[in-house]
């Protein structure tokens, strides 16, 4: 997946798939995972940081992930919403 100019590593995406499974979780939560996965020194095309970049990879895997009805509401918390991952049957 390439987010900003930045070919995002499959262990990358790989460990945000795996922390969507594990618990209900919001999109701020799936963007430190990323970070936390992202080296800090990372730039985009644009001069985008690593934080933006992490910013937009768990948008656009929300996004993929209720496109393909892969997602459920869970529960809105303060006005933030969490997803669950819906198993396949």
């Amino acid at each position: 997946m390439k987010v900003l100019g930045y070919e995002v590593p499959q262990h990358v995406l790989d460990g945000a798939f795996c922390f969507m499974r594990r618990e209900p979780f919001s999109s701020a939560m799936l963007q430190g995972t990323i970070e936390r996965l992202i080296p800090s020194t990372t730039k985009g095309d644009n001069g985008a940081n690593y934080r933006e970049i992490a910013m937009r990879t768990a948008d656009r895997l929300v996004q993929t992930e209720k496109k393909a009805g892969r997602l459920v509401k869970d529960k809105k918390f303060y006005g933030t919403q969490f997803w669950t991952v819906k198993e396949p049957t």
